[in-house]
């Protein structure tokens, strides 16, 4: 078994789909598509993507009777997730005792919430960090708390950590020694990077333990919009895990349909939530009703949330000056939330320092003038090799 280099990717590929049948599936079709993967020589093309499904795999073929030498690695793989989640979990505790202690509140998300509520097993779902939210107006407070025991960001490090960073992005991934990784979060979704949007998620929050510290998680109807809508975007590791954790959710709990549809359009995600749950019933055969779907799909979406939300299906590359503009608009509008338009004005280059990393705002300048010197080079060039093959 050996983990391959992937190229990233947004919708799970032909043979990623049939593991994921593997894992979800109740019936001998899973051992249908597992066989074909395995077939396909699926262990020695192994994506880590889909190394994260193995325990989840190796759980379903046991239930269905499967047995086969494999097994051994698959369990393997699950003893590992397990050791190294406990381990996670170890570390990273006293971070929630030291924001308690400094009267923060707290809310786990991603895969901690996953695994205390909802897989209820430490070894099904690997994890290489925690994720936790604070309210957004301690957040500067729980970065600080963070870098005053060692902790340093990762992201966009040269760009200082302020209100208009709170307003353009949704977290902050902090580091100290190995196994030690804490995702702060002070937004639910990165599309929705405003504080009215994260109160209707803190209000219907449930009550979870968390190595010894009481802390709180989204409830199961939350937890399905957030593992959807976070899902369904471009990433280097393929999103494949998305799936079974919304499957593992509509399993284990009940969800209320209509707050799901009303949050949705509250946050203004219907395209990812909506392609989503189609995928979850057409691919592995979810218990979504169908007029949810109907609903979702009968709810108008404007342009720029359309644009937005394409932008994120496919790896950015470099993308022209047009397009950036165009997607990234609906961000820089949440950004600029609530202000007049002389701070809008004002809020452009600041937007733009977010945005390319940069240390102050003038940077701004001279990288628009690389960026567009550049690509007046490149076109000159392709126009003369234009030119030169028409010639010949």
């Amino acid at each position: 078994m050996r983990i391959t280099d992937s190229a990233g990717g947004c919708w799970p590929t032909p043979l990623q789909e049939l593991l994921l049948k593997a894992t979800l599936l109740k019936t001998d079709e899973a051992l249908q598509a597992w066989r074909e993967w395995f077939g396909q020589d699926g262990l020695d093309r192994l994506d880590s993507g889909s190394y994260r499904l193995l325990p989840m795999t190796c759980r379903n073929l046991q239930r269905l009777g499967y047995q086969d030498p494999v097994l051994m690695r698959l369990r393997g793989v699950n003893r590992r997730a397990w050791c190294e989640n406990h381990l996670l979990f170890r570390r990273v505790a006293p971070v929630l005792a030291m924001f308690h202690k400094a009267g923060i509140s707290t809310l786990l998300l991603k895969g901690a919430a996953l695994t205390l509520l909802h897989y209820r097993d430490f070894g099904l779902r690997p994890m290489q960090d925690l994720d936790i939210l604070v309210p957004e107006e301690r957040a500067l407070d729980a970065a600080s708390l963070l870098e005053g025991q060692g902790w340093s960001r990762n992201t966009l490090p040269a760009v200082s950590l302020g209100k208009f960073f709170l307003s353009y992005r949704h977290s902050a991934d902090f580091t100290r020694q190995t196994q030690e990784r804490v995702d702060l979060h002070w937004h639910v979704l990165f599309r929705a990077c405003y504080r009215e949007a994260d109160q209707p998620f803190w209000e219907a929050s449930v009550p979870v333990e968390f190595d010894g510290n009481s802390t709180r998680a989204l409830c199961a109807t939350d937890q399905l919009l957030h593992s959807c809508v976070h899902g369904v975007t471009w990433d280097y590791v393929p999103p494949l895990r998305w799936v079974v954790d919304a499957c593992c959710v509509l399993e284990s709990s009940p969800v209320d349909w209509q707050r799901l549809l009303r949050i949705a359009a509250i946050c203004r995600v219907i395209p990812p939530l909506r392609d989503a749950l189609r995928y979850l019933v057409d691919t592995v055969g979810a218990p979504v009703p169908n007029e949810v779907i109907q609903k979702l799909q009968s709810t108008p979406v404007t342009p720029m949330e359309q644009l937005e939300y394409q932008f994120y299906l496919k790896e950015l590359g470099s993308p022209g000056v047009g397009q950036t503009v165009r997607a990234l608009y609906p961000q820089y509008q949440r950004a600029m939330r609530g202000k007049g338009l002389l701070q809008r004005i004002a809020g452009i280059p600041l937007f733009l320092q977010h945005y390319w990393g940069l240390k102050k705002p003038g940077d701004t300048i001279s990288r628009a003038f690389d960026y567009g010197t550049k690509r007046m080079r490149l076109l000159w060039s392709g126009k003369r090799l234009g030119t030169e093959v028409s010639s010949f």
